[in-house]
């Protein structure tokens, strides 16, 4: 994603500057900046997201993922109910749902068996396609 992006504006900006030292007419230094800071914020994001994902513990006491306050801590009894989408299993917590995404960890299966093990039977399954 950052080649598709980076490429073009490069292409389409950068180098038309660097031969003639003037930036193309339909690109002026606002919109250029503007332009920067957005991609910037965009792959912030998704960094911060997929690092969210891979960074996820699954523990015998429940699940824990970082956040930007920190770690959040969810204790497998407080979960109440469980849900499916696609490859991820969305946990209903009392602080919102927590997502799990089975494909994160190097034996999926195992995961989602380790987790269903450690729940409440209380916990109900919900099926749920997105």
């Amino acid at each position: 994603m950052v080649l598709g992006t980076i490429i073009p504006f490069g292409w389409k900006v950068v180098w038309p500057y660097a031969e003639t030292g003037v930036a193309p007419a339909d690109w002026t230094w606002p919109t250029v900046s503007a332009t920067v800071v957005l991609l910037a914020g965009i792959y912030v994001y998704l960094g911060g997201m997929f690092y969210q994902r891979f960074a996820t513990e699954v523990s015998d006491q429940g699940v824990s993922l970082p956040t930007f306050k920190g770690r959040r801590h969810v204790a497998w009894s407080e979960v109440h109910r469980i849900g499916v989408r696609g490859p991820e299993l969305l946990l209903d917590a009392p602080g919102g749902v927590v997502v799990v995404n089975v494909l994160c960890f190097s034996n999926s299966k195992s995961v989602a068996q380790y987790i269903q093990a450690h729940l409440a039977p209380s916990a109900g399954q919900q099926n749920s396609a997105a």
